[in-house]
C-alpha cells in the first residue's frame, strides 16, 4: 500500500476462497487507518451478499462492486475494483481487491465538473454533474446528505430533478424543475461500470444565444458527458492496476 498513491488505493486485500474467513491468513487486508498491521475483518466474506466477492468470483473477470458502507471492515462509504485469481489449472481460489473511499471519487467528479466546465467557455456555476449507481441510488452528489452512508443506501434518483426519465433509460435527456427554476439533465451510461453520468445545467445556460441553439446546445451536453464517461472508465482502469501487482 505504501506503494500506492493514497488518492488511488484506500486499501489492498486478497480474500481465500478455501479459507475460513475467521483464519488469520483468509484475507490478508491492509487499509490506511491501519498501515502498516492487518485489518481483522468482521465478517463473512464468502456471504453472496458481499458483492466485492460474489461478483469476480461469479463473473470470472474484473469487477467494480455497487457503492457501499464497509461495516465490520474499513467503517467507510466505498468501492472495491476486484479481480479473480486462479491457480494454474484455472481453478478459482479467491479475488484480489482494491478500495476507493468515495470521498476521493466525489473529488474526482469535482475536478471533472470544472475541467469540463472551463474547455467549453461555461462559468460552471449554473450545472453540477451526479453519479448514479445501477441500483438508481445516487452515489456521487454535490449534496452529501443524498449520498450513501452508514444507515442510508443513498437518494433514489427518482426524487432528482428529471429522475423518473433517468432511472428509465441508459442515455437521453429532459427537461426538469428545480427550485423554480428550469433545467437540463442530460445523463449516459459508463460501460465498464453501469453506472449513470448525469448533467444537470440551467436551460438559460444551454439556450443562450437562441442562433446557436441547433448545434451549440447539444455539444455542451455530450462534452459534459464524454468527459465523465471518461473519468469513470478512467478511475476503475487505473486503479485496478494495483491489483495486478497483488496477483503476481
Amino acid at each position: 500500500l505504501a506503494e500506492v498513491a493514497s488518492d488511488e488505493a484506500y486499501g489492498l486485500a486478497m480474500a481465500f476462497e478455501h479459507k475460513n474467513w475467521q483464519e488469520t491468513n483468509a484475507m490478508p487486508w491492509v487499509d490506511r487507518k491501519s498501515w502498516p498491521n492487518k485489518v481483522a475483518l468482521g465478517y463473512d466474506y464468502h456471504d453472496p451478499k458481499w458483492e466485492w466477492y460474489i461478483g469476480p468470483k461469479t463473473s470470472r473477470t474484473f469487477y467494480v462492486s455497487e457503492p457501499y458502507f464497509d461495516e465490520g471492515g474499513s467503517e467507510i462509504t466505498m468501492v472495491t475494483l476486484s479481480v479473480p485469481m486462479f491457480d494454474a489449472g484455472s481453478n478459482f481460489f479467491g479475488v484480489a481487491t482494491v478500495d476507493l473511499a468515495l470521498d476521493r471519487l466525489r473529488a474526482i467528479v469535482q475536478e471533472a465538473r470544472v475541467h469540463g466546465a472551463i474547455e467549453s467557455g461555461r462559468s460552471g456555476t449554473n450545472e453540477f454533474i451526479y453519479l448514479v449507481s445501477r441500483a438508481s441510488r445516487v452515489i456521487v452528489d454535490p449534496f452529501q446528505e443524498l449520498m450513501i452512508r452508514k444507515g442510508f443506501p443513498g437518494a433514489d434518483v427518482k426524487t432528482r430533478p428529471g429522475g423518473e426519465a433517468i432511472a428509465a433509460s441508459s442515455e437521453g435527456f429532459a427537461p426538469a424543475i428545480m427550485d423554480g427554476q428550469r433545467r437540463r439533465v442530460y445523463w449516459a451510461t459508463a460501460p465498464l461500470t453501469g453506472w449513470k453520468v448525469v448533467l444537470n445545467i440551467d436551460e438559460e445556460t444551454v439556450l443562450v444565444p437562441v442562433g446557436e441553439l441547433t448545434f451549440r446546445t447539444g455539444m455542451i451536453g455530450v462534452a459534459g458527458l464524454l468527459v465523465m464517461l471518461l473519468v469513470v472508465t478512467g478511475i476503475a482502469r487505473r486503479l485496478g492496476q494495483p491489483l495486478l501487482k497483488l496477483t503476481d
